[in-house]
């Protein structure tokens, strides 16, 4: 009976241990996120896409840099900059699981439209697909790849196909060369 007894005194003394030391712990995380600008909700400068994020202003500039992260993990998924609440400049994507992140994409952005490259990446960290692109549309050329070995290469206008495109096989023969006129 000296033993039952013994594990519930200690049982009682560790949990009612445990719950200052999760307030304190609290406490001390609400600290640190505000020491890093961690901002739980979406601010006015921001679309309502964005809540859980930090927001730094780029000092001399008009620019704020930008990282928002997985409510649930705390993960970095996505960062770049915002100039009057549009996306600015190049944005990188994260992607993973636990507190394994990999490079997803890289796309670049001028006032809240793609405009210029954008690269994918596999979950081997090679490159999946470069695109182009022109006021938010496909325009220019695009090159996908499969195991690092280019699939398909393709020319786009205006967001449709327009121009010479070419297919190839695994080992890098063609496979079929197609042409294309406004889609």
């Amino acid at each position: 009976h000296m033993n039952r007894y013994t594990l519930i005194i200690t049982s009682l003394f560790l949990l009612f241990q445990c719950k200052p030391n999760e307030k304190k712990q609290d406490a001390q995380q609400e600290t640190k996120q505000e020491e890093n600008n961690i901002i739980p909700t979406a601010s006015p400068s921001l679309p309502p896409a964005f809540k859980a994020f930090t927001e730094t202003p780029v000092e001399g500039s008009d620019l704020k840099h930008i990282e928002r992260f997985e409510k649930n993990t705390g993960m970095l998924m996505e960062e770049g900059y915002l100039r009057n609440g549009n996306k600015e400049g190049n944005w990188c994507t994260y992607k993973g699981m636990g507190s394994i992140k990999r490079l997803d994409s890289i796309s670049h952005y001028h006032n809240g439209v793609l405009e210029g490259i954008s690269i994918t990446f596999d979950k081997r960290n090679a490159i999946e697909q470069i695109a182009h692109y022109k006021n938010n549309k496909l325009d220019g050329r695009y090159f996908k790849y499969e195991r690092n070995r280019l699939k398909e290469e393709l020319f786009f206008k205006n967001g449709k196909l327009d121009g010479e495109c070419i297919y190839y096989f695994f080992d890098g023969r063609k496979e079929k060369e197609v042409s294309f006129k406004d889609g």
